[in-house]
């Protein structure tokens, strides 16, 4: 190439559009982006923490080329760089840019302040004065001297200290004395000085909370606190007063209420418990109140029903029998201390069979939830659940909080379709021998995103897969290549193939998300916001414009989930992001018995439809994770006892496979992608001998593993970044592998194997992991601290660094691998 023709190259201008944080010095930064060349150097710069005053700015003209620190990558490719903060530098935050040449990118600042989405007791960016606001993101504090300021229109200022605060999180209390209006946030999560203030929208402050002007008493309406009568019909026209005095509180003395759901005398008009808008059903507490649904021969759709703006508070709900959800409702719903007794066994012997002349032959699985609530702004807390079903369905939940409650179900939660909730410090036991998980999903929608999944306690979970939290939903309507970009327009080459009943197939793609998955652009999604046939519009302008040669795909979205400071105890996976899954973060959370961490992408044909899976897992971050006991129920001979049972790993997995539809598990019906494959899905082979990875920057940082667990990296992965673990008294540490192929039968070996090595003749190096750092790992009585067949061969590629300061318990055959110190 000509020397002037070399220049212009070194000089294309980089891009980044996602870097890995929090992070400390002496920890390595991970950035993605675009036009990363050989010569491609990062550099750096420490703000620093002078005179806290807002003065939020452009900082890129503030600082001098001479002021960056400059740092030569670890490791590289052209759309990742990898590069180590300083140790000798303080906490903070930190500029970072990429240099080609004299071209730079555009600057990131790590630890800066990251709002994700902020929701008050108002709803999605709203608050009420004398009420509270939530913040979630990330590098929103670091060392408990975080400040939150609101901005008026005139320019004043009222600086809110949070009442607590974490990484993740920040809570605060809004001043009563605040006046109604429009206020700018400005987070400082304590570093960074007078440019440490993040901008991070607009709040609507509204008026203060207005006390219920009516109450009427259930009794002056002939209701039997007793329980000998029925007392529907006194709680109906208790009611219908309300709705003619434009709402209130319904309220129940001391005494237990038969509700017979006959809502008119002498009448078998037999429907829920209907609660108008703005009316409250409120007991005079849950020990001293109780609502009675006896036996039935029909179920009820649900007990108590409402649509928008009611509320159910201190008061026990009982019933027996057949009977479905028990608490329905839709948006600006508030139930509190509410305890809810449901079982349709009850007084019955085992699986209802008869005692005393009572017996029922219904089937637990079909009894609804106990609380479905599908809409905006709901509340619910500080309730005490028992349910034969699920606790809580949440459909398409924006700006809802569940918070303190103890549940006792077959499953606890299924989310689907969320924008903004807090699901934080509830408490579940399951029930039955048989219960399930619970799941984060996009069953009511096809983007899931933006859930505190928080604090919470899950325990005993032994049915169907087990998961103490795991996302489901799936569905791909194209791959294929991009005809012409203009702005926020998209013209594909093909045209998405929709469907309705069959595996993966979409119905629409409406609200669907872009993905780039392989060429110029990789690692890049945009959300549509509309689309005919074959031409799309996209939420933002692409950061790294696609060519015409760049490979996309068009499905599901289900990310920027926080999953923190969960436990999981005698469960099966404790997080599982199934594909697809992008920018989550899970971390502080605990493993007591439970089986798995798992990270999955996938890529998939099926070979008896016209779907395939492209299901793409970027961006995750797994932080200060910790497997207090990893030896749990499970391991045995099958694939899928070995899936989920057995030790905890954390499994990175780009999992790749031609499939077909199966309902017996000993039948060989999934074997790993192969070329043939990709020219089947796609008409071509875009990267002849190689994958596609649609596994793409996995951070796990900190784990911490006390006995019978490890980490590993399988398949078509790329640029895994596995720093500062503690692994001990276990089997394996790190194991770098190949995918495999396996049988579904008892006798061998399954595709999460826990035998030293896989048999030689199953592994398949065309799906295997590149680009992956392990850095600074430690181990106390590990037998084998590093393991797979891709770290025994890394000498052919080097697509495997291990960086280490020390080398405790490594035995001399460690040597193989390529060590820089």
């Amino acid at each position: 190439m000509p020397k002037s023709q070399n220049k212009n190259h070194i000089e294309a201008k980089p891009v980044i559009f996602w870097y890995s944080d929090p992070i400390c010095p002496d920890e390595t930064v991970v950035v993605s982006g675009g036009g990363f060349l050989k010569e491609s150097i990062i550099e750096l710069f420490y703000l620093k923490d002078d005179e806290e005053v807002p003065e939020p700015d452009n900082l890129e003209f503030k600082i001098k080329t001479e002021e960056w620190t400059s740092i030569g990558p670890i490791q590289r490719s052209e759309h990742s760089l990898k590069a180590i903060i300083p140790a000798n530098w303080k906490q903070g935050i930190f500029a970072c840019r990429v240099r080609n040449g004299k071209q730079t990118s555009n600057i990131v600042f790590l630890n800066f302040p990251d709002s994700w989405w902020f929701q008050g007791d108002g709803g999605l960016s709203a608050a009420r004065a004398g009420g509270w606001l939530r913040i979630m993101g990330k590098s929103l504090d670091f060392s408990g001297k975080s400040i939150v300021c609101l901005r008026a229109a005139d320019g004043s200022i009222t600086k809110l200290n949070p009442e607590s605060m974490t990484c993740y999180n920040l809570f605060l209390k809004i001043p009563g004395t605040l006046n109604k209006g429009k206020y700018e946030i400005l987070v400082h999560n304590g570093y960074g000085g007078s440019f440490g203030y993040k901008n991070i929208g607009i709040l609507n402050v509204l008026d203060a909370k207005v006390e219920d002007k009516y109450v009427l008493n259930v009794l002056d309406y002939g209701a039997d606190p007793l329980g000998k009568k029925d007392s529907t019909v006194a709680i109906v026209s208790c009611a219908g007063k309300l709705a003619s005095l434009g709402g209130g509180v319904i309220f129940f003395p001391r005494g237990r209420y038969r509700i017979d759901s006959k809502h008119r005398a002498h009448m078998w008009l037999d429907t829920p418990l209907k609660v108008n808008s703005g009316t409250t059903l409120r007991g005079e507490s849950a020990d001293l109140v109780s609502l009675w649904w006896p036996d039935r021969d029909e179920p009820l759709p649900s007990l108590i029903e409402g649509g928008n703006d009611f509320a159910v508070e201190n008061m026990t709900i009982y019933t027996q029998g057949k009977h479905r959800n028990i608490i329905t409702g839709e948006n600006n719903v508030r139930i509190s201390q509410v305890r809810i007794r449901a079982n349709c066994f009850y007084m019955c012997r085992a699986n209802g069979a008869t005692h005393h002349n009572r017996g029922i032959d219904e089937i637990p699985g079909k009894t609804g939830a106990a609380i479905e609530l599908w809409g905006h702004n709901n509340w619910v807390s500080d309730c005490d659940i028992y349910h034969p079903g699920l606790g809580f369905r949440l459909k398409n939940p924006q700006g809802t909080t569940v918070r303190n409650n103890t549940i006792c179900a077959g499953r606890m939660v299924s989310i689907g379709g969320a924008d903004g909730l807090i699901f934080e410090n509830n408490i579940f036991q399951a029930n039955t021998l048989d219960a399930g998980g619970n799941d984060i999903n996009v069953y009511f929608g096809i983007t899931c995103r933006h859930v505190y999944y928080a604090h919470n306690h899950v325990s005993h979970i032994y049915g169907v897969d087990r998961e103490n939290l795991t996302f489901d939903g799936h569905g791909t309507a194209y791959i294929g290549k991009i005809a012409e970009v203009e702005g926020l327009k998209v013209t594909l080459k093909g045209k998405p193939v929709l469907g309705r009943g069959e595996r993966d197939a979409m119905p629409s793609i409406h609200d669907a998300t872009i993905y780039i998955i392989h060429g110029k652009g990789i690692g890049q999604y945009r959300h549509l916001t509309n689309y005919a046939g074959n031409r799309l519009e996209i939420d933002k302008p692409w950061d790294v414009m696609p060519d015409k040669e760049s490979l996309v795909s068009i499905g599901a979205f289900n990310g920027r989930h926080l999953i923190i400071g969960n436990t999981g105890q005698d469960t099966g996976t404790l997080v599982q992001l199934y594909p697809p899954n992008c920018e989550c973060i899970v971390a502080k959370n605990q493993a007591v018995r439970a089986s798995n961490i798992n990270s999955l992408s996938r890529l998939g044909r099926n070979e008896r439809s016209n779907f395939h899976r492209v299901e793409p897992s970027w961006y995750n971050q797994f932080l200060d994770n910790h497997i207090v006991v990893g030896n749990g129920w499970g391991g045995g001979g099958t694939e899928i006892d070995r899936w989920i049972g057995g030790e905890t790993s954390l499994n990175i997995w780009g999992w790749q496979l031609s499939f077909s539809e199966y309902t017996d598990y000993s039948q060989d019906s999934d074997r790993p992608l192969t070329e043939e494959d990709l020219i089947a899905i796609l008409g071509y082979n875009p990267n002849p001998g190689k994958s596609i990875p649609l596994s793409l920057f996995q951070i796990v940082r900190r784990h911490k593993i006390d006995n019978n667990s490890f980490i590993r990296i399988r398949g078509a992965v790329s640029d895994a970044l596995v720093e500062n673990c503690i692994i001990k008294d276990s089997f394996k540490g790190i194991s770098i592998e190949s995918a495999i192929e396996w049988e579904y039968t008892p006798a061998t070996v399954g595709p999460l194997d826990f035998e030293p090595e896989p048999a030689v003749q199953n592994i398949r190096p065309y799906l295997s992991p590149k680009l992956v750092l392990l850095r600074n790992n430690h181990f106390h009585r590990v037998e084998n601290p590093y393991s797979g067949d891709k770290l025994k061969n890394n000498k052919k590629d080097q697509s495997i660094i291990i960086l280490m300061k020390g080398r405790e318990d490594m035995n001399e055959k460690d040597h193989q691998f390529r060590v820089q110190k």
